[in-house]
């Protein structure tokens, strides 16, 4: 199953999601927008804090838009709009045209560049990108997690758009059993005592679920009306565990915890799907091995 097709998206317009976390962000945003975009949609990526440029990583996009100010940019012709070039492919129409050979476009949106990372765009302008019609989705990566696959939020994070409407909160598998320091964790000092876990304590299912439950862990901050998606990913480096019945734990243990009053910081706010993926693989049918509704979300959808 594709992740485009796990997502349950009913129609190419999805409005904005936005990716949090570790353990994929980067991947999973590059591989949705490749997928809808082969499907006729105009996609615009970008990020509330930074990411590294994709020109330099040889990610396949359409156009690039380097603007300080993308919500004052908006008004009048879109052929207006400054743009820094294309990436990987050129020839798109930067404000949201067609890419090559008839299939949708990638647009990379940033308000700079600095030392080889993309600078964010000011969460307060994306309702108005959202409404100018020019793109069928707008994909955003919410904060960074330096190379780690699991992540505590600061204070300050994640950075989530406003008016986003799905938000996907990442998990790398490849942190179980491991002990909790920093090779393995982004600010794992705050992440410790979230879960309940000291240093050096080895990590397991359990703590991560922890992570996603409570209020200021994975999900912290999210709007409240939001579709909420876990995704565990990195199954490729987990062969020892069964995908079918990782997701099927997972989901069960976070709609109970759903059902209870909240306890020790958690969060009674719903997760809606868990998703267990493998999204290095290079096969796009592969990239999610398991799917499971939590909350009412229904199965998952054909795009």
């Amino acid at each position: 199953m594709t992740l485009l097709r796990s997502l349950g998206l009913r129609s190419r317009h999805f409005g904005i999601l936005a990716l949090s976390g570790g353990g994929g962000k980067t991947t999973a945003l590059f591989a949705l927008a490749g997928e809808l975009a082969a499907r006729g949609a105009r996609v615009l990526v970008t990020t509330t804090t930074r990411i590294r440029d994709p020109r330099t990583e040889g990610r396949r996009i359409d156009g690039f838009l380097e603007i300080p100010d993308p919500a004052g940019a908006l008004p009048g012709d879109a052929s207006g709009l400054p743009s820094s070039g294309g990436g990987a492919e050129s020839g798109a129409d930067a404000a949201g045209g067609k890419g090559p050979a008839g299939r949708g476009s990638v647009t990379v949106l940033c308000a700079g560049v600095e030392d080889g990372k993309l600078v964010g765009v000011d969460p307060g302008a994306f309702p108005d990108l959202d409404a100018s019609g020019r793109w069928d989705a707008i994909l955003a990566e919410a904060d960074g997690a330096k190379m780690r696959p699991v992540k505590a939020p600061a204070p300050y994070e994640p950075v989530w758009p406003r008016g986003v409407s799905t938000v996907l909160g990442f998990l790398g598998l490849d942190c179980l059993d491991r002990p909790l320091d920093e090779r393995v964790a982004h600010r794992p000092e705050i992440l410790g005592p979230l879960v309940g876990l000291p240093p050096g304590g080895i990590l397991e299912l359990g703590h991560l679920l922890r992570l996603v439950r409570h209020r200021e862990g994975l999900f912290r901050g999210a709007p409240k009306e939001a579709r909420r998606i876990l995704v565990l990913n990195k199954a490729d480096l987990r062969p020892d565990l069964d995908p079918e019945t990782l997701a099927a734990e997972a989901a069960a243990e976070l709609a109970e915890s759903g059902a209870s009053p909240p306890s020790d910081g958690e969060s009674p706010a719903r997760i809606d799907r868990v998703l267990v993926c493998s999204l290095s693989d290079p096969d796009p049918a592969r990239q999610v091995r398991a799917a499971r509704a939590v909350s009412g979300d229904g199965v998952p959808a054909v795009y």
